[in-house]
């Protein structure tokens, strides 16, 4: 009862992510606006695309520094890596925990 309880608090909590997440489609604007530090950020949204992938209702895609959601299947493979205007930021250990939870 209380591990479904607490699953439900994160679900609530990814959606309620992924909501500002449409709403700033571009990453600089987004964790500006939240006082974040990209490399949170960068984490956040990684978790954001395992949580969604494995919801199988959306894909985050994210390429020129541009978020983007689209409706999607778990069919797809997961991004590794993607480029930032930081540098390339790498999910090796992201992609792993996704892999175990399919």
């Amino acid at each position: 009862m209380v591990r479904q309880k607490e699953s439900n608090i994160a679900e609530e909590i990814m959606y309620s992510l992924v909501s500002l997440l449409e709403q700033f489609p571009l990453m600089n604007e987004f964790y500006k606006h939240i006082s974040m530090d990209l490399d949170t950020f960068l984490n956040l949204v990684c978790k954001i695309e395992i949580f969604l992938r494995l919801k199988q209702k959306l894909l985050i895609t994210i390429s020129d520094d541009v978020i983007s959601l689209r409706q999607e299947t778990i069919t797809h493979v997961l991004l590794h890596s993607f480029q930032t205007p930081h540098g390339i930021y790498r999910a090796e250990a992201d992609a792993r925990f996704f892999q175990e939870h399919i």
